[in-house]
């Protein structure tokens, strides 16, 4: 059984591969230099390989301004599309950051989009021959979607996710799917399949996880915007640990429905939910206003159509944040720029209130943490190791140390404590009272924001990031949140901030984010 999980990984690997066009594949003369073992940056390496124009379409542009450039005629949606795929494909050889390779997918719908325009002298939609990237548990008819398991190879679906069907509506281009953790749960992107995901700005660090495959991919440029899901921290981690710019909304608010997952699909514990990654904070902004114009119950009729109008930002009340009694709190090199940005806020007019000096006795991160375990731990059938059992791949890991230990079993299964009725009613009270402790707080303070961390440190050694306290606390409670990147004042990693807004008040997140966004020009 060993030799056979092995030769369908290697199989399937080989297959993706020959997905990269011959010219594209880069000299061992460059590949032979890197490795996962190495604290080196790979960020200059795609110029080294790109034409002036593929370097001037991947770098020079925001997914708005390319639409505008391919609408208006200056460039055309196949040259921005392969130029994306040029860039993915060396993007990839380097870090192990995508899964499926949908090249020539990509380039008929490029193709087709580009008659289209010229046929109808108008786009199909806001994203007409934009390049999306799409985290591999989405859903495209004809690729897989193995989210790391060998047991999962040749799944190919029949029918596109919600959020995908969305994008394409809109005139999205897929070309590529990214890499994940076997069974989505840790922040390290790595699985039997297609091995470890390198962070390209050291690739001895994590590129976090699960969306650790777009967090990469974002970083080199070979996407601008691409679609992660999260539950515990899995597009923010990624985020942060890459430096790009990552948004948890708040549950629902995206179309959701039709993913490839680990779990049965009644989330008992904490709802999932999809979001986007992005080189920058305006494309964000740009896919939440085309949401505002659609209703998402059409593609998901478990979403739902919230309020997107940008409220005023005149003058902010902003808390910060930085974990409350036995939390750990953040490295320098993530808590001073964040103090420093709060600075910087009071400076420009708002309030910032340090809310350690108002509040005798705020929520712990540690025992949100254990609550998280808990809601996670509801469903007593563990349908996400039993995939891994099924075809006698192991574990990964970063799984492994996220286990209770079990000598008997090979794969350290879960516990053998079936929760009752009982126990999962006391666990979701203590999420309730979580979460009514929030709004509390924001209520008591008239809050509009929140600047926390996304986590204590910048991107760790692989296999070392652990649990997920300062993201999995704003999932528990539903809370939309958003990863900026910051400048490090002492190392070379990103440093970040988290900012967090009440339950379905994203318009205020992301109106209050170009704010914050704003004072970090200011010297």
């Amino acid at each position: 059984m060993t030799a056979d999980w092995k030769e369908k990984a290697a199989a399937k690997r080989a297959e993706v591969h020959k997905g990269i066009p011959q010219e594209w594949i880069l000299p061992s003369s460059v590949l032979d230099n890197y490795d996962e073992n190495q604290s080196v940056s790979v960020l200059e390496i795609p110029r080294r390989f790109l034409s002036d124009s593929e370097l001037a379409i991947t770098e020079n542009y925001s997914a708005s301004e390319l639409h505008n450039a391919i609408v208006s005629g200056k460039l055309t949606s196949l040259e921005v599309t392969t130029a994306f795929c040029h860039r993915a494909a060396i993007a990839t050889q380097l870090t192990n950051c995508c899964t499926e390779i949908m090249f020539e997918y990509g380039i008929e719908r490029a193709k087709m989009l580009d008659n289209y325009l010229e046929t109808h002298g108008k786009p199909i939609g806001p994203l007409h021959g934009v390049p999306v990237s799409l985290k591999d548990s989405f859903n495209i008819p004809g690729y897989d979607s193995t989210i790391g398991y060998v047991s999962f190879i040749g799944n190919a679906p029949k029918t596109k996710s919600s959020f995908a069907e969305f994008l394409e509506d809109n005139g999205a281009v897929f070309y590529v799917k990214t890499n994940i953790p076997q069974t989505l749960m840790t922040a390290d992107s790595e699985n039997n399949i297609f091995g470890r995901t390198l962070n390209p700005s050291d690739l001895s660090r994590t590129a976090g996880g699960s969306s650790g495959g777009e967090g990469a991919l974002i970083k080199l440029r070979g996407s601008i915007l691409g679609i992660g899901t999260d539950i515990a921290g899995s597009i923010r981690i990624p985020a942060l640990c890459n430096g790009v710019y990552g948004y948890k909304p708040s549950s629902k608010v995206f179309p959701f429905e039709g993913q490839t997952s680990p779990d049965v699909p009644a989330y008992i514990g904490v709802d999932p939910c999809a979001g986007p990654l992005a080189t920058n904070l305006e494309d964000i902004t740009m896919l939440t206003d085309i949401l505002s114009d659609s209703d998402p119950t059409t593609y998901d009729p478990n979403s739902m159509k919230i309020d997107w109008k940008r409220p005023s930002t005149d003058k902010l009340q902003i808390g910060l944040y930085l974990g409350g009694q036995n939390d750990t709190p953040p490295a320098d090199e993530i808590s001073s720029p964040i103090l420093k940005l709060g600075q910087k806020l009071a400076a420009m007019g708002h309030n910032v209130i340090d809310l350690s000096a108002v509040e005798s006795n705020l929520p712990s991160l540690v025992d949100g943490w254990e609550l998280a375990v808990k809601l996670y731990g509801i469903n007593p059938d563990s349908e996400t190791m039993q995939y891994i059992f099924k075809s006698g791949e192991p574990c990964i890991a970063s799984l492994m140390a996220s286990l209770p230990p079990k000598p008997e079993s090979p794969h350290n299964d879960i516990p053998d404590e079936v929760p009752t009725v009982r126990d999962a009613i006391k666990v979701k009270k203590q999420q309730a009272e979580t979460r009514q402790r929030w709004f509390d707080i924001f209520g008591a303070h008239k809050l509009d924001i929140l600047l926390t961390a996304g986590a204590p440190y910048v991107a760790p050694a692989h296999d070392t990031y652990g649990p997920a306290p300062y993201t999995a606390m704003w999932n528990i409670v539903d809370f939309p949140a958003l990863i900026i990147p910051l400048e490090n004042p002492v190392g070379h990693l990103p440093a970040h901030v988290q900012v967090v807004a009440p339950w379905l008040k994203d318009a205020k997140l992301l109106a209050s984010a170009t704010v914050i966004q704003k004072s970090l020009s200011v010297k």
